[in-house]
């Protein structure tokens, strides 16, 4: 992917030789000029400035779109820097704010000093792109640098959405306990005015010898 100010690598030639080398056909296409994503078996969007051209990058809505679909369909995709900006929900930079790709469930905000400089450490997950580094002793961490004016703010559904339903569950379990001392208290009467739905599920199960 190439385009002015997004989709810049530091080291372009090498990782596209290294991509070649491994029998991969490179396909380049833009952001800003193309509406539709080429047949590919892969994705990769280095890094940028997309915060420059919020305007052009937001309006090309049906290759976000395609973009998306695509990636949600099960697409590999590396994005770094202003690649993995232009995937998130939208970019806000001072007063303006534009709408992204929307894979990554939060937005990126642009400050006037860095946000994250200097060395890290990143641990290497089950879902990692790459072998696990072997013959040292730092055997799954990969050593890295940040330097970045951007973050990641609102993060939301689809990150909580098991919290939501855990909350949700919970809460119906404690409304359906909400009659249980009137219950104790009248002796479900008169009727089964009382009865609480707890109850009367427990009793149609061993009415009908269903328990699970």
């Amino acid at each position: 992917m190439q385009d002015a100010g997004i989709g810049a690598t530091r080291d372009d030639g090498r990782i596209g030789w290294r991509l070649r080398a491994a029998g991969a056909e490179l396909v380049p296409f833009s952001l800003i000029d193309n509406s539709k994503l080429p047949v590919v078996d892969g994705l990769f969007i280095g890094g940028g400035f997309p915060e420059t051209h919020l305007e052009q990058l937001s309006a090309n809505v049906s290759l976000r779109e395609e973009i998306k679909h695509a990636i949600h369909c099960g697409l590999p995709v590396y994005a770094e820097c202003g690649g993995l900006m232009y995937l998130a929900r939208r970019i806000v930079w001072g007063q303006q704010s534009a709408d992204m790709v929307g894979v990554i469930p939060g937005d990126i905000v642009m400050h006037q000093t860095p946000q994250g400089r200097g060395y890290v450490t990143l641990q290497e997950r089950q879902e990692h792109l790459w072998p696990k580094i072997t013959g040292t002793e730092m055997a799954n961490t990969l050593p890295a640098h940040e330097f970045h004016y951007s973050s990641l703010e609102n993060v939301t559904a689809p990150l909580m959405i098991p919290v939501v339903i855990m909350v949700a569950i919970l809460t119906i379990l404690g409304t359906m306990q909400v009659f249980v001392l009137i219950y104790t208290m009248t002796g479900g009467g008169p009727g089964y005015h009382t009865e609480v739905p707890v109850l009367r599920i427990l009793a149609s199960m061993r009415g009908s010898s269903r328990f699970g």
